[in-house]
């Protein structure tokens, strides 16, 4: 381990820990496991069957209140819906997880005032909070005030490729690019806007006519800001108006990496790797702790962060029950003192690879390298003092494209259950490292698969061999018995209209029904764009966007 805390993790396949032979025995009572996918009801059972603990889902603020404000109305059948996901949750035996917010801000208060670009988003956050506390704090005994805001922050206003160090195809410093497929799978804020239609695929870019900027150098740092503010607020209204009666805890879900040394022998490495974690999940998590930004942000970034006052320190402080970490995925980081872009990405000085300075990956090549977990181990020994109970809320594998598995190759899937494996027991050797019984760490594993995040990025149904997994109806995909069939020849087989039906399934349920047609056929145009661009040549698709355009 270097004097920063940071670990060198062995990339070798015969150094690995056989790990095959761990069960949920070897994590003690009281140690949760959990699952999600969209279709609850039938997912729900099958969750309890497999023997999971707790759901974890968030609420689009946009479906229970598409004004953003109650006065503005409140959607019945949005408070309904979720009132049925919680009801079903509980009836099975499982803990409900529930997010606030999930980056879908109501359309009306991103074009009112600039979203989470103004602070006037505090009190209609609280206001939104406070009625999901209402309607379903007699049954959430866990909420989360925010997933990863760091995300929603940087992703959604400064440049989405700054982390590989992939040049912007936008030189100009008066505005940043995100690439498409960071808004395609991060929606903040832009997912309801119409002016959306406008990225081009083919340069992975983003037109920045519609792009809501402020100030290039200061805008993620002031959306951040605000983000923590929203939560310490909900958090307050909660331990001063329902808590006592509603028994509840609320934290915030933060996601994090592990940084390592691109070169060990550097001290600029060395400090280069705290700061990376510092201006990561220290952005968020020593606020919500220490009240205050970490002082390598207050330092490097001096010009472009606001400070919070007495009173907001006094907020931030000790405002977690509890902290949900996301990771799918580690770097080598070395110090750099003119990296490129402006505002964030320029404050940290710092360079991001996927290989260190002798060219060995960080991890086992994957396809996202979503594959290495040690950086919660690294947490732990850092904050283990002042850190609430940890639950791990997202983690997973994104594996190699092969378009030319079989389905039933394909559910053959050993090298997620060699990372869940290997996963778990970083886990069990953090847990043994805690010193401290009362502040426990535990989990929710979230196995995540989406129909959609499937097809387009891996091109294959993605179950392990004991568990069967079927499209929901709305995917109008299903695979016979034998399990032989090509996946790109069924989706070229499908019927224009069943296409169409599919594609739109795609589109995310947060988005308010006073969304309109034309913009759902725009998203389907777009969707449609993808799979193209990532290689599926399906004729009828094809026939299907000219006729939309048209």
């Amino acid at each position: 381990m270097q004097a920063t805390n940071i670990s060198v993790h062995s990339t070798s396949t015969e150094n690995r820990q056989d790990n095959s032979s761990l069960t949920r025995k070897d994590f003690g009572d009281g140690f949760l496991f959990g699952v999600g996918t969209s279709a609850y009801q039938e997912d729900i059972k099958l969750m309890k069957q497999i023997g999971f603990d707790s759901y974890r889902f968030s609420i689009s603020w946009p479906r229970i209140l598409p004004g953003g404000r109650c006065s503005a109305g409140i959607n019945k059948e949005g408070i309904d819906y979720y009132n049925d996901v919680i009801d079903t949750v509980i009836a099975h035996g499982m803990i409900p997880f529930v997010t606030l917010f999930h980056w879908d801000l109501p359309n009306c208060l991103q074009l009112g005032y600039g979203g989470m670009l103004s602070d006037k988003i505090v009190n209609d956050f609280v206001e939104y909070a406070e009625l999901c506390f209402q309607e379903f704090g007699d049954r959430v005994k866990f909420w989360a005030t925010i997933n990863e805001p760091w995300t929603y922050a940087v992703r959604g206003y400064t440049s989405g490729d700054h982390f590989t160090r992939d040049k912007s195809t936008g030189s100009d410093s008066t505005y940043h690019q995100l690439s498409a497929e960071r808004v395609r799978t991060h929606i903040s804020p832009y997912r309801q806007s119409k002016r959306v239609g406008r990225f081009d695929f083919r340069t992975q870019t983003i037109n920045n006519a519609w792009f809501p900027v402020n100030n290039p150098d200061k805008d993620s740092y002031t959306v951040a800001r605000n983000l923590l503010l929203c939560h310490s607020a909900a958090v307050k209204s909660y331990r001063t108006d329902f808590k006592i009666y509603q028994e509840g805890q609320i934290g915030i879900v933060l996601n994090t990496c592990n940084h390592y040394l691109f070169d060990n022998t550097s001290d600029k490495d060395k400090e280069a790797a705290k700061r990376a974690t510092d201006f990561m999940i220290g952005w968020f998590l020593e606020p919500v702790i220490h009240g205050q930004y970490p002082e390598s942000m207050l330092q490097y970034a001096e010009s472009n962060i606001v400070p919070f006052s007495n009173e907001e320190k006094e907020e931030l402080a000790k405002s977690v029950d509890w902290v949900g970490l996301n990771y799918y995925t580690s770097y080598f980081v070395a110090y750099e003192q003119n990296p490129p872009g402006v505002g964030y990405p320029a404050d940290q000085q710092i360079m991001f690879s996927y290989m260190d300075k002798a060219g060995k990956p960080v991890g086992q090549p994957s396809a996202l390298s979503w594959i290495v977990p040690d950086h919660m181990m690294y947490l732990h020994e850092k904050y283990k003092k002042d850190l609430p109970p940890l639950y791990i809320t997202e983690n997973g594998l994104g594996d190699d494209n092969d378009c030319n598995l079989t389905a039933k190759q394909a559910c053959i899937d050993t090298e997620r259950v060699r990372y869940h494996q290997d996963h778990l027991a970083s886990v069990l050797k953090a847990m043994h490292m805690n010193d401290d019984p009362s502040k426990p760490l535990r989990m929710d594993v979230r196995v995540i698969l989406l129909g959609h995040i499937v097809i387009i990025l891996n091109g294959r149904k993605d179950t392990q061999k004991d568990l069967t997994s079927v499209g929901r109806e709305s995917v109008y995909l299903s695979l016979s018995e034998s399990g032989e069939e090509n996946l790109a020849d069924i989706l070229e087989s499908q019927d224009p209209l069943l296409n169409l039906m599919w594609l739109w399934s795609l589109i995310p349920s947060s988005v308010p029904t006073s969304f309109g047609l034309a913009d759902r056929l725009h998203d389907v145009v777009h969707t449609v764009d993808q799979l193209l661009y990532n290689g599926y040549e399906n004729h009828s698709w094809c026939g299907l966007r000219r006729l939309i355009i048209s």
